[in-house]
């Protein structure tokens, strides 16, 4: 949990209910940005704590990006330059580009909503120094707080949740507002540098995060990528074979290899293979993770 760095003003039920009212009933397709932050803005002054986390070393992080091209290069796997960044999404405002990522390959594919034929690369990062703090847009644990943040909470996390079609992509306003006060506007000690909230596209919820862009650089390293063709698409979810592979990327650059990932088993030792959330996981006696490549 992170500290406040000013007192927070005093909250009361029909400031609460005020605010949510106002915020709901604004024309988001015409109304200003800086008009919703005024709202948001106000939530953040009565009171809001961070809760969060630090993630745990070598906590695996997945993400995916959909291109006609094989991409050729690092960057084309991370966040995208803010001068491509032209519409509101979840966690941002135009020109000011987050790195999203799931803690599981399934909701990838259901973020991105890909058509059969498409190519999905899917990257998998490890967290390779755990100093940075992840913010909970509505903490896991709602008893210990008094009504009013509990109201607040489950207002934002409502918010998370609702499904928007691209097409009405202005309705991000209010989620990027709130993700602006925790990562942009420095109210906490230690700095928030994202947040992690519940998917809205994966069937059950899944934890998704968006980190800031200099998080990567700094905390994340990139383990390999996968390209995958989407194959079949059912109410029961995709069906896609991972046709290609890489995990060498010197000098910036993205190697293929030609091939599916495959796991080095050392010399003379047994190797368990299970199905797991990810895919197969390959362990030793000893209860050691042997990642593929």
């Amino acid at each position: 949990m992170t500290s406040r760095k000013q007192p927070p003003l005093k909250l009361t039920t029909a400031t609460v209910a005020e605010i949510t009212k106002r915020i709901n009933r604004l024309r988001l397709d015409t109304e200003n940005y800086e008009e919703v932050r005024t709202g948001i803005r106000t939530f953040f002054k009565s009171g809001i704590d961070a809760h969060g986390i630090t993630l745990n070393p070598k906590q695996k992080l997945f993400r995916g990006v959909s291109y006609n091209d094989k991409p050729t290069t690092v960057d084309k796997l991370g966040a995208p330059p803010a001068n491509i960044v032209t519409g509101f999404q979840r966690c941002n405002r135009p020109n000011s580009p987050m790195f999203y990522c799931a803690t599981g390959i399934g909701p990838v594919f259901y973020e991105l909503q890909p058509s059969v034929g498409d190519k999905v690369y899917v990257s998998k990062w490890s967290v390779i120094k755990p100093d940075f703090c992840v913010g909970y847009i509505s903490p896991p644990d709602l008893s210990k707080f008094d009504h009013f943040l509990t109201a607040i909470y489950l207002f934002f996390d409502t918010k998370f949740m609702e499904p928007i079609h691209d097409d009405f992509s202005y309705r991000y306003k209010i989620t990027a507002a709130i993700t602006d006060f925790f990562v942009h506007e420095n109210l906490y000690e230690p700095k928030i540098e994202g947040v992690q909230y519940t998917s809205a596209a994966y069937p059950g919820g899944a934890e998704n995060l968006a980190l800031l862009p200099s998080v990567v650089s700094k905390y994340l390293s990139l383990d390999y990528v996968e390209e995958w063709v989407i194959k079949q698409i059912s109410k029961n979810g995709f069906v896609a074979s991972a046709d290609d592979i890489a995990s060498n990327f010197d000098d910036g650059k993205i190697h293929w290899e030609g091939r599916s990932k495959e796991w080095i088993i050392p010399s003379k030792s047994i190797c368990n293979f299970e199905m797991g959330p990810n895919g197969w996981i390959a362990t030793l006696e000893d209860g050691s993770e042997i990642d593929p490549t």
